[in-house]
């Protein structure tokens, strides 16, 4: 089958896809923040990491709650419609950044919530 075909019959399966949630809560389509990255690391050894960045012109999202340390994250990806789960966690930490030439950004770190049994 012809690659035009496939694309056809599975709704552009090759075009990358992402999904984040905080609080169980689409940050794109409750808030329409522009996100600009997303990625994830699935360690063998230690926890699981994530990170993100969103534009944040008026620096309305540095101060507000819906990034709180300790808020929980959901991170899907997949091609096309087609999402699955790559990681729950919790935010670590907030890193905003001020160009002299761009948009304000955040970025936002963290990782999974095996990190919860290790400060017992």
């Amino acid at each position: 089958m012809e690659f035009v075909a496939l694309a056809k019959k599975y709704k552009n399966f090759y075009a990358p896809n992402y999904q984040i949630l905080v609080d169980g809560k689409d940050i794109f389509r409750e808030h329409l923040i522009e996100i600009t990255n997303v990625s994830f690391d699935d360690l063998l050894d230690g926890a699981d990491k994530f990170t993100f960045s969103i534009n944040d012109p008026g620096v309305r999202w540095l101060d507000s709650d819906l990034f709180d340390p300790g808020n929980e994250v959901e991170i899907k990806m997949g091609y096309g419609d087609q999402r699955a789960t790559m990681i729950i966690g919790e935010i670590t930490s907030l890193s905003p950044n001020f160009p002299t030439d761009g948009t304000p950004q955040l970025t936002i770190d963290g990782s999974d919530l095996s990190t919860q049994f290790r400060m017992v």
